[in-house]
C-alpha cells in the first residue's frame, strides 16, 4: 500500500491542523488507498500551560521531534509523497526529499506568507524554501495565494471548511432567555473582542443580552453586559454554537488580519447564525451584507446590526438559514477534501 508522511504543527485540538487536515485524512486515504503516517512537530501552545513551562517543554518536544522527522526524512524512500502543514522544514529536507523525487505539498493558512511574520530570518527563508520546492502549495485564502504565486505557480486555495452533515441547525425562536451573542476562538484572537467593546456596552444600556465567549480571555467583561466564559473542547464545540443567537466576528484591518480564513463566519453559518464580522479580508467574500448577515466598520454600525439582529427573532432565523445554505454549498467539508483528492491523486499517479 502507498504511504505518505503528514508533518503537523500541531495535534488535533490546534485548529488548523483539524480543519484543514485531520476531517480530511480517513476519508481520503480510503479513497486513494495510501497509509499516512502523523507526526505531530508544533509546539505546546495549545496545551494551555504556563507560559515558562510551555517553552521548556516546547523547546524539549521540538527537538525530540526534529529528530524523529530527520530520521525519518533520510529513509523516507517508502513513502510516495509527504504533506507538510505550516512546518518550516530545514532546506537539507528540503534538498533529500528532491533528490528521491518524492513530491511535497506544503499547506499553511493565516499569515504565513507576509514578510516580517516569521520570528527569525531563518524561518522566513525556510517557508521561501518550501514555497518554491514544494510540488504543490495549498492556502486557505486567494490572498495568501497571490502572495506565494510568484515563487511557485501551483498554488490552490483550499479553503478551511465545515462537516455540515455532522453540525445542527439552531431553531431561532422566541424565549424568555436573552437573546445570546456568541464568540468562538483562541486566546490569541481573543483581544480582538476589543473592537466591540463600546457597542456592546451601548447595547446592554438598551436591550436585554448575554454574551458567551468560548476559548477567550475570562477578563474581557464590557460594563453591564452578562458575559460567560467557557474553555474550548472540541467535543463540545458543536454543541456551543448552538447556544449561540448572533455570531460575531470583529478583526483590526491589517496584514495579519487580511490573511485569516474566516473560519469562525464558517462556524456560526454551518450552525445556522446570522453573523456581525468586520470588513476585514476574506470577510467580505463570505458575508453578504444584509442576507446572511451584516459587514460592520464602525462602532456606530456595529452597534445598529447588533440591534437589529437582538430585536428580531423572525430576521435572525431568515439570515440563519441563508447562512447555513451558503455554508452547504460552498464550505462544506466535502469540497475541500475533493480538492485535495485530486491533488494528491496527480501527484501520486504522476
Amino acid at each position: 500500500m502507498t504511504r505518505i508522511l503528514v508533518l503537523l504543527i500541531g495535534p488535533s485540538r490546534v485548529a488548523s491542523s483539524r480543519v484543514r487536515v485531520l476531517q480530511h485524512l480517513d476519508a481520503l486515504s480510503k479513497d486513494l488507498a495510501f497509509r499516512p503516517t502523523i507526526l505531530v512537530t508544533g509546539s505546546v501552545h495549545a496545551y494551555h500551560l504556563p507560559a515558562f513551562a510551555a517553552w521548556l517543554l516546547g523547546a524539549w518536544l521540538k527537538r525530540w521531534r526534529l529528530g524523529v522527522m530527520l530520521a525519518r526524512a533520510w529513509f523516507a524512500r517508502p513513502f510516495s509523497l509527504v504533506f507538510v502543514h505550516r512546518v518550516l522544514l530545514p532546506p537539507w529536507i528540503i534538498r533529500r526529499l528532491t533528490r528521491l523525487h518524492i513530491p511535497i505539498i506544503f499547506d499553511f493558512d493565516d499569515a504565513l506568507a507576509i514578510e516580517g511574520f516569521h520570528r527569525t530570518t531563518i524561518a522566513q527563508s525556510r517557508f521561501h524554501a518550501l514555497v518554491q520546492h514544494a510540488a504543490h502549495v495549498t492556502t486557505s485564502t486567494l490572498y495568501n495565494a497571490d502572495q506565494v504565486r510568484v515563487r511557485n505557480p501551483r498554488v490552490s486555495v483550499v479553503v478551511s471548511s465545515v462537516d455540515t452533515r455532522r453540525q445542527p441547525k439552531k431553531r431561532q425562536r422566541e424565549s424568555t432567555l436573552p437573546v445570546t451573542i456568541g464568540w468562538i476562538g483562541s486566546p490569541s484572537t481573543a483581544p480582538y473582542l476589543h473592537e466591540i467593546h463600546t457597542p456592546l456596552e451601548r447595547l446592554a444600556a438598551e436591550r436585554k443580552f448575554r454574551m458567551i465567549v468560548v476559548g477567550g480571555d475570562v477578563a474581557w467583561r464590557p460594563l453591564g453586559v452578562e458575559v460567560l466564559h467557557r474553555p474550548w473542547s472540541e467535543a463540545t464545540e458543536r454543541d456551543d454554537l448552538l447556544t449561540f443567537d448572533i455570531g460575531v466576528m470583529p478583526l483590526p484591518d491589517n496584514e495579519w488580519t487580511r490573511a485569516k480564513g474566516g473560519f469562525k463566519l464558517i462556524q456560526y453559518m454551518s450552525a445556522g447564525l446570522p453573523v456581525v464580522a468586520s470588513p476585514v479580508g476574506v470577510n467580505v467574500h463570505l458575508v453578504e451584507h444584509g442576507t446572511n448577515g451584516y459587514l460592520a466598520s464602525t462602532a456606530e454600525e456595529w452597534f445598529q446590526c447588533l440591534q437589529m439582529l437582538v430585536g428580531s427573532t423572525e430576521l435572525r432565523a431568515v439570515m440563519g438559514t441563508a447562512g447555513r445554505t451558503f455554508a452547504e454549498q460552498r464550505y462544506d467539508s466535502s469540497i475541500a477534501r475533493k480538492q485535495l483528492h485530486d491533488i494528491m491523486r496527480d501527484l501520486l499517479t504522476t
